[in-house]
C-alpha cells in the first residue's frame, strides 16, 4: 500500500476513534437519536471508506502479481487465493 493511502487511512481511522467518543458523550448527554444516528452514519462511512482503499489495493496487488507469474501452477493457486479474498470482502 503506497504511504499517502497509508496516512489516509490512518488519519480517517483515527478521525473515526475520536467521532465515536463523541458519540459516547451524545449518548451519555442524551442527545437526539437523530443526532445520534447521523454521526454513527458519518463513522461508518470513514469506515467503509478505508476498507475499500485497503481492498482496492489488496486486489491490485494481487492480480499484479498474478499477471507476472510465469509457472501455471503458482499462478492458479494465486488465483484460487484471489478468490477468496473477493469473496470474504463480498459477505
Amino acid at each position: 500500500m503506497g504511504i499517502i493511502k497509508n496516512i489516509r487511512i490512518n488519519k480517517n481511522l483515527k478521525m473515526a476513534i475520536g467521532q465515536l467518543e463523541g458519540i459516547l458523550k451524545m449518548i451519555l448527554t442524551k442527545r437526539e437519536s437523530v443526532e445520534v444516528s447521523d454521526q454513527l452514519n458519518a463513522v461508518m462511512a470513514l469506515i467503509k471508506g478505508c476498507q475499500n482503499d485497503i481492498i482496492k489495493d489488496e486486489l491490485t496487488e494481487q492480480i499484479e502479481d498474478i499477471i507476472v507469474t510465469p509457472d501455471a501452477v503458482d499462478r492458479k493457486a494465486k488465483v484460487d487465493k484471489l478468490v477468496i479474498f473477493i469473496d470474504r470482502m463480498i459477505r
